[in-house]
């Protein structure tokens, strides 16, 4: 049993660190934009707490990832990017992407831990214009005036790695700020009461005028 734990913590380190390794310059028939900055201090702050529960949540039991809780089971209301486009010129709010494929088996996961949680969906509802996303899409996707085509080299839609930086890990929570701010991709599995600290520092207005660490030391856990 401790070999196993052993195994599966090994495996938690080894996607970490490809999730956090910056990729060769994309190649291919794709189109190229300019990539914008993505919050460095926020993504380095999660990743340490984050990924550190992940791995633990791994070692203890693997099987628990399956499990869904049948007392808070919500339903995303999942838009198209198109519609979240529409609807921020009519009532501005933050847009949240699940960036995920359809091979990405912690993708799954979090379809059925966080994003069946009631306690997500709600805010989401309020808060954000949900929208999800397969990463590696051959359709052409159109963005504020650009337009975004499949990458052969990267395998996967010029948007996405627009989105994460070029730095593709799934699944990936991405945040566009209601003000037509820059991506801020959080790379990694979030369960409900991980998933919880980011979206509200995000929902409520927090991101860009609060340090994310400052926010964190004082906020109170509801779900």
């Amino acid at each position: 049993m401790q070999s196993v734990k052993w195994l599966f913590f090994f495996a938690g380190t080894l996607i970490l660190s490809l999730s956090l390794r910056k990729p060769d310059a994309p190649v291919g028939t794709g189109t190229t934009h300019h990539l914008p900055a993505v919050n460095t201090e926020l993504n380095t702050e999660l990743n340490i707490g984050l990924n550190t529960e992940l791995k633990q949540l791994v070692s203890d039991d693997p099987a628990s990832l399956n499990k869904t809780d049948e007392s808070a089971i919500g339903k995303v209301n999942w838009l198209t990017l198109k519609q979240a486009e529409d609807s921020l010129r009519i009532n501005p709010k933050p847009i949240l992407i699940d960036l995920y494929t359809e091979w990405c088996g912690w993708c799954k996961v979090m379809d059925k831990k966080t994003y069946a949680n009631k306690n997500v969906t709600e805010y989401l509802q309020r808060k954000f214009y949900a929208v999800k996303l397969d990463a590696e899409t051959r359709k052409e996707i159109n963005w504020k005036g650009k337009k975004y085509l499949f990458n052969a080299g990267y395998r996967t839609n010029d948007f996405s790695v627009y989105l994460t930086n070029g730095q593709l890990s799934y699944p990936t929570t991405v945040f566009i700020p209601s003000d037509n701010g820059d991506p801020q991709a959080i790379p990694g599995y979030l369960e409900p009461k991980d998933f919880e600290l980011i979206v509200k520092f995000f929902g409520e207005g927090k991101f860009g005028k609060v340090p994310f660490e400052d926010y964190r030391k004082s906020f109170k856990a509801t779900w």
